[in-house]
C-alpha cells in the first residue's frame, strides 16, 4: 500500500506532543504504521548531519501547516486499514479548523493533555483535499532549551452529506518532514 507522506516527527516535539493514534502508510509498506517515531537527523532542519543522534545545537521553526485530508473505511474485508490510494478519498470542500493548544504535562500514567485557546484560523480543503496555512507566530525549538508548550490541532469536518466522520487531529509541520515530502495525510473513517 502507497501513501504521499512518510511519518516524520521531530523528536523534541514529539516528546511534547505525546504518542497519538493517527494512521498513515509509507512508501513500500505493507500496511498502516502508528506514528511515534523520529527521522533521521539528516532529515531535521537544523540538523549536523550525523544520523546516529539528533543536532546538538540549532534553532527549529515550525510555521507550516500543509496536510490533505482523506476518507478511509475504517475496516476492510480483510479486517485491515488500507490507505491505498485506490482505497481512499479525497475530501473536496472540508473546513479544517485550525487550533492553538496549551499541552498540559502528564500526572502519573496518565497520557499527555491539553488546553484549548482557540481557533487561529479556518481554511477549506480543495479538490483533492489539500490544505495550507502559514503561522503568523511560529513554534520555535531550540536545542538545549525546554520545549515549548504549544502546539496545535487540526479539526477536519467533511461536507454535509459525506460518509465520514469529524475528526480531531495533531498537527505536524512541513519543517519536520523529510526531504520530498509535501503534505502530511489526516485519515477521516466512516
Amino acid at each position: 500500500m502507497l501513501s504521499t507522506s512518510h511519518v516524520a516527527v521531530a523528536g523534541r516535539l514529539l516528546g511534547v506532543a505525546g504518542v497519538l493514534a493517527i494512521v498513515a502508510c509509507s512508501d513500500g509498506a505493507s500496511g498502516p504504521t502508528a506514528i511515534g517515531s523520529s527521522p533521521p537527523a539528516s532529515s531535521v532542519i537544523g540538523s549536523t548531519g550525523d544520523t546516529t543522534r539528533g543536532p546538538t545545537t540549532g534553532e527549529w521553526h515550525l510555521a507550516t501547516i500543509r496536510g490533505l485530508a482523506i476518507g478511509v473505511d475504517r475496516i476492510t474485508a480483510n479486517g485491515s486499514v488500507d490507505t491505498s490510494a485506490a482505497k481512499t478519498t479525497a475530501l473536496a470542500g472540508a473546513k479544517v479548523e485550525i487550533r492553538k493548544v496549551q499541552l498540559l504535562p502528564a500526572v502519573g500514567f496518565a497520557p499527555m493533555g491539553y488546553q484549548d485557546i482557540g481557533i487561529v484560523a479556518t481554511v477549506t480543503a480543495d479538490a483533492a483535499g489539500k490544505f495550507e496555512y502559514v503561522l503568523s507566530d511560529p513554534i520555535v525549538v531550540k536545542s538545549g532549551q525546554p520545549s515549548p508548550m504549544i502546539s496545535y490541532r487540526v479539526t477536519i469536518t467533511p461536507t454535509v452529506g459525506s460518509p465520514f466522520a469529524k475528526g480531531d487531529l495533531q498537527v505536524y509541520f512541513v519543517e519536520q518532514f523529510p526531504s520530498g515530502i509535501a503534505n502530511w495525510n489526516y485519515f477521516l473513517f466512516r
